[in-house]
């Protein structure tokens, strides 16, 4: 699913590849996303555990939007910190 095609490296099977954060440049390069009709799109980051679906989101201001669900995730604390 994530391995890219031979004629375009950004795209696996089904899913657009963030390789080399070209896509999205404000999420980690191993994320990756399905990409729908009204701008629609399902972001999956398996480093970090994140499965997010979004609607209706204007194209221009996914990369914004993504990057800045990604660094509040990363800035709230997780269990294991919140434990020590």
């Amino acid at each position: 699913m994530r391995t890219p095609c031979a004629i375009a490296p950004f795209y696996g099977y089904l899913v657009w590849l963030n390789t080399h954060r070209k896509i999205f440049p404000s999420v980690p390069a191993s994320s990756y996303f399905g990409v729908g009709a009204g701008s629609s799109f399902t972001w999956i980051e398996p480093e970090r555990r994140i499965a997010a679906v979004v609607r209706w989101l204007n194209p221009a201001a996914a990369d914004g939007f993504f990057g800045r669900v990604f660094d509040a995730i990363d800035a709230a604390p997780t269990r294991q910190r919140a434990q020590a």
